[in-house]
């Protein structure tokens, strides 16, 4: 007994010594995760990284973004910083690192707005290492990757954050950033879902929409100029030759492609996010006092306690009806006949409305909402795309970060 009671003792006391030394922790975990992955990138032999390495060997920047854009893509933004920096190996070993933890303070600023900031940051830091790390590697470690994916990002999270300051200056900076971020074409269509819930706020609130107009309106004529780009049309038209039949495709086909691809997403074997969302939701659910503990939220959080079971369960003996590895070629019709696929699709849906249901409870319907149908569409308008038999997994990066952000809101008091 004496035993246990020391133990027990022992425990408390490196509690309290981290309670203590809170920030000296958060430093060091900061530090150890910029170093591992400053010293874990670096330039691709092949294929985009070195296309764009030597983009300005021959031609002018302005023709080389012209060029892009008449034939080719609409990120421009991204595509002058990546062409200006990319010889610049301390920039992107630096930057990648950065921005990741600058994604981290900012997704945790904007879901717990209240609340110790290097607790918060660093909880969702670990959240975002428990991301696949093929999607992670392929948005933030591989270095176009980076450019196209983790620095808009970075800069459109943060971009919200100076928005909701509700100041004029600072809107006018979230502005401008949200204005580059949107050359990402997953990102502009996340903001128009945004745009749409912030609307939808300001009319049940009925607040001043001057706030949001200040923010919104060039943000929005960008996401018109990128996206309806001569390049991205052309690509359109190329990429149709790799996918014969995707010009036979309705559009119910296009978006049944793009479920897919989510639905294997969110149940792959090696999803350990939605893990840990199960997990966390379960604890919010224990520890948040300040909403009654109604039988409706009870059931609820049994839910993802199985759910979480189950995962674990497939760890040991792998249930293929519900988990699977995540394939990212092409959907074709000998991969959507088996009774296991429909499973997997209902399983995703119960899912996602199962959230949206405990956001609702929870009394955050409305951003549940959001970032239930936000990361689910930014994933599904992939398959409106002949690109699909060749997407990568960083499309599943947004997505995955709006489940953080929905997992930290469940412990907000």
């Amino acid at each position: 007994m004496k035993a246990v009671a020391y133990s027990v003792e022992n425990m408390f006391a490196i509690i309290n010594f981290f309670k203590k030394n809170i920030t000296l922790l958060s430093l060091f975990i900061m530090a150890v995760f910029f170093l591992r992955l400053f010293t874990s990138v670096n330039l691709l032999p092949t294929d985009d990284d070195q296309y764009f390495l030597h983009a300005l060997d021959q031609t002018s920047l302005a023709a080389f973004l012209h060029d892009r854009y008449m034939t080719w893509s609409g990120r421009s933004p991204i595509e002058a910083i990546m062409v200006l920096t990319i010889g610049m190996s301390l920039f992107w070993k630096c930057m990648i690192p950065v921005s990741a933890l600058v994604t981290a303070w900012a997704v945790g600023r904007i879901a717990l707005p209240k609340g110790n900031r290097w607790m918060i940051t660093i909880c969702t830091l670990l959240a975002i290492c428990t991301i696949n790390k093929n999607v992670f590697h392929d948005a933030a470690l591989w270095i176009a990757g980076f450019y196209n994916y983790l620095l808009p990002i970075s800069a459109a999270v943060i971009s919200i954050v100076l928005y909701y300051k509700r100041k004029k200056s600072c809107s006018i900076a979230a502005s401008i950033l949200m204005a580059y971020s949107v050359s990402n074409e997953q990102i502009a269509v996340l903001f128009f879902v945004f745009f749409g819930y912030e609307i939808l706020n300001a009319i049940i609130k009925k607040t001043n929409i001057r706030h949001h107009l200040i923010f919104f309106t060039l943000p929005i004529a960008s996401s018109i100029v990128w996206l309806s780009s001569p390049g991205n049309a052309s690509r359109f038209e190329v990429e149709k030759n790799f996918l014969l039949e995707f010009t036979d495709f309705s559009l119910l086909d296009k978006v049944s492609h793009g479920f897919a691809t989510y639905a294997n997403h969110t149940l792959a074997g090696n999803n350990y996010l939605l893990f840990f969302s199960c997990v966390a939701i379960v604890a919010s659910s224990l520890i948040n006092r300040n909403v009654n503990f109604i039988s409706e939220r009870r059931y609820v959080s049994f839910f993802f306690a199985f759910m979480a079971i189950f995962f674990v369960a497939n760890k040991i003996y792998p249930l293929n009806f519900i988990f699977n590895n995540t394939d990212f070629n092409a959907l074709t019709v000998d991969k959507i006949g088996g009774i296991s696929t429909y499973v997997k699709y209902l399983i995703s849906m119960v899912i996602a409305v199962t959230i949206i249901y405990y956001s609702f409870l929870s009394g955050f319907f409305r951003y549940g909402l959001f970032c239930i149908i936000g990361g689910m569409t930014v994933v599904v308008m992939v398959g409106l795309s002949p690109a699909i038999y060749a997407e990568r997994p960083r499309v599943f990066f947004i997505s995955d970060l709006l489940l953080i952000a929905l997992c930290l809101r469940c412990f907000r008091r």
